[in-house]
């Protein structure tokens, strides 16, 4: 189906990144090894898992943290002689102007149920953008650390709000007045989104 990486900050906080496997094919496709004259020596050939963890690790480090701790300035030079000597092309679009916005507007208005339907609808590399963005912007005078914890909170609350609308939906069942009752607390998305869940 595809790959993924987890890699933990310094502060505690993970990042998550995944790739499809039609998003790894294409990476393989930009590679000189993987379409050149033999392909059946490339490394895509011979050790095709091996290939798969690579790429999905290059596309995550480049949301990682830049630090000199543990060896990371090794990590990065790898990867920099692998792009180099590989022709691996893989280029992270940047989150949109109204992507952006919505999400500041969602947790400024503290809309945390909102804010959760909104970050789980987008890819996690979008979601990674969109925090980073909010948070280099947004983080003084409290520091980045504390920003986070905040947007986490926030975002599990959403979670939390959603789970509770899910069963809440589901006890309901197809008592009319429990379900317009819930239903008068949402907003026509949150309706739907949440319905779909059930």
């Amino acid at each position: 189906m595809g790959a993924y990486c987890v890699a933990k900050t310094a502060d505690g906080d993970y990042l998550v990144t995944t790739m499809s496997a039609t998003e790894i094919e294409a990476v393989r496709q930009t590679s000189k090894a993987a379409t050149g004259s033999k392909p059946e020596y490339s490394p895509w050939s011979t050790f095709p898992m091996e290939m798969w963890k690579k790429t999905v690790i290059k596309r995550a480090a480049k949301t990682w943290p830049k630090t000199d701790v543990n060896g990371s300035d090794t990590l990065t030079h790898a990867i920099d002689v692998l792009n180099e000597h590989e022709g691996l092309q893989e280029e992270c679009g940047a989150t949109s102007e109204e992507a952006t916005d919505f999400y500041a507007q969602l947790i400024d208005e503290k809309n945390s149920l909102g804010l959760y339907m909104f970050v789980i609808s987008i890819d996690v590399e979008q979601q990674i953008k969109l925090q980073s963005e909010y948070v280099n912007i947004h983080a003084e005078p409290r520091g980045k650390g504390a920003m986070r914890a905040e947007l986490k909170d926030l975002f599990n609350e959403g979670k939390r709000q959603c789970h509770e609308y899910v069963f809440a939906f589901e006890q309901a069942g197809d008592d009319v007045s429990a379900i317009e009752e819930l239903e008068a607390e949402l907003s026509e998305d949150e309706i739907a989104f949440i319905k779909d869940l059930t």
